[in-house]
């Protein structure tokens, strides 16, 4: 399978760059979103773009189905099973989204680990979390901090540090995730969001140390 961290990292930067504001106003005074869920096109073609030949297309589509609101939940989740990994990822984010309102994506959420793409899992496992499944949710970005891929540990770490306390019990699995031997240079930063858990823990040893 194809690595699909860079692209991970692109799209969110285009994420970044492409704002709400960009969205229907009416949907954004918090009317119908039926007309124009999201820049300018329908919940139906967000969709249909989802299975488009070019790879950007299709990611574009996820990033924008999880800015759509509670009507894009069932597309989200049917998601979940696309072939294309980085399609996954961005359904599974965008659920984590929802709220209550993605309450029915929680058994294909708990399918994640089984996902082949380790970023997918660790994205799948803080939805969950955020959806109240808080147990399994831990378990699943616990298990995240020992992904073979460093973006992947990353994301796991990242995720934990913005639980913060709630996440206590999952500090030796941070320890052991910052102890890895990788020339990959996002490891450096583990390392760093590992401290930076530490110190919100007010942990007394620096991992660094």
């Amino acid at each position: 399978m194809r690595p699909v961290s860079l692209v991970i990292v692109y799209v969110f930067i285009f994420s970044l760059c492409w704002t709400v504001g960009g969205a229907d106003e009416k949907g954004a005074a918090g009317g119908s979103k039926d007309a124009a869920a999201f820049q300018g096109k329908t919940l139906a073609e967000w969709k249909e773009q989802l299975n488009d030949k070019s790879e950007f297309v299709r990611l574009s589509a996820a990033v924008a189905l999880g800015e759509c609101g509670p009507k894009a939940v069932p597309t989200l989740v049917g998601a979940l099973n696309h072939q294309d990994a980085t399609v996954r990822y961005w359904a599974a984010k965008g659920l984590g989204k929802a709220g209550p309102d993605a309450k029915s994506a929680i058994p294909g959420l708990i399918k994640a680990p089984n996902d082949p793409c380790e970023s997918v899992q660790v994205v799948a496992a803080n939805a969950l979390w955020r959806l109240g499944e808080k147990t399994k949710g831990m378990a699943g970005l616990i298990e995240g901090t020992k992904a073979q891929s460093a973006g992947a540990r990353l994301a796991a770490v990242n995720n934990l540090c913005l639980i913060g306390a709630d996440a206590k019990e999952a500090l030796p699995a941070v320890k052991e995730a910052a102890e890895v031997k990788s020339d990959d240079y996002v490891q450096d930063y583990v390392v760093r969001k590992a401290n930076f858990f530490q110190k919100l823990l007010g942990a007394k040893q620096s991992l660094e140390e």
